[in-house]
């Protein structure tokens, strides 16, 4: 059956890399974009500049070549924010044959309602369009750390951004309203609970993602062969490390504490991992 995969987030936790993986399925078909962010600018507090963004996203990916294309396809997208069912027409067009699908992996789709994904998936449905829908988590303090490093890589200033300074932006940050719309994981599940049925969702998360048994699971989700994955391929890296003290990673911890027991109780999942993630940001010597 056609099949539409919904990658609603977490950022900065596999979503590049999964992308990655199933671009290069003979059965992937070709979109306009990564990731699409309508729902979150229509839906979202905060994200409705990605409709000024459209460009950049456009020029980023990887299958957009020539200039004419490039501005037919913006064209394109612009018209989904004018009008959705364009974009459900859309992906309707793009799955010529039975076994093809494609995706919209918009992280920031972490942050919406039930009631929007339900929309989605009635819409896809009413297409005859299966919808699958993937949401990675990651250790919430790593992630928000990721995420800053990004956006001082994009700015071109990561290099020059002192440990002392990223750890001021990182008290800033961690549990403001931006950092919570994406790693606010109970909310984000309570969401796709309402809306979608065990079968549809695969939960999976950042620091087991890349072994074996996970993306065999993964395979199995998305009926791929599990060896298109490939675990050695890092995507989005920052080759620039920053360390913070000790008092500093346990205050923050004590901040996402809720995180870390939602997903033991919902998924039981081995806290230690979150654990090793962070000790690798610390500066023992201080």
């Amino acid at each position: 059956m056609r099949t539409f995969i919904l990658c609603v987030g977490a950022q900065k936790s596999g979503t590049t890399w999964l992308f990655k993986q199933i671009i290069k399925s003979k059965h992937f078909s070709r979109g306009l974009s990564k990731e699409y962010h309508l729902f979150d600018a229509l839906y979202l507090d905060g994200c409705s500049d990605a409709v000024n963004n459209i460009s950049r996203r456009i020029k980023n990916y990887p299958f957009n070549q020539s200039q004419g294309l490039m501005e037919q396809n913006k064209e394109i997208l612009l018209s989904f924010y004018t009008d959705m069912n364009n974009y459900y027409d859309y992906i309707d067009s793009i799955l010529t044959t039975n076994d093809s699908f494609t995706s919209d992996i918009t992280p920031s789709y972490s942050g919406l309602q039930s009631a929007v994904l339900a929309e989605i998936k009635y819409e896809l449905n009413k297409r005859g369009i299966a919808v699958k829908v993937i949401f990675l988590m990651r250790e919430p303090i790593t992630r928000l750390e990721s995420a800053l490093r990004m956006g001082l890589k994009r700015s071109k200033s990561l290099q020059l951004t002192e440990s002392s300074v990223m750890a001021q932006k990182m008290r800033r940050m961690i549990n403001s309203p931006d950092d919570m719309l994406r790693s606010n994981y109970a909310y984000t599940c309570g969401q796709i609970d309402q809306a979608f049925t065990a079968n549809e969702v695969f939960y999976g998360f950042y620091e087991t993602l890349f072994s074996q048994s996970e993306t065999a699971r993964l395979g199995a989700f998305l009926n791929l062969n599990a060896d298109i994955f490939d675990a050695n391929h890092i995507v989005n890296s920052s080759a620039k490390p920053f360390k913070y003290c000790l008092c500093d990673m346990n205050h923050f911890k004590e901040l996402v504490n809720d995180r870390y027991q939602f997903v033991t109780e919902r998924f039981n999942f081995d806290i230690s991992k979150w654990d090793e993630a962070i000790l690798k940001l610390v500066d023992h010597s201080l």
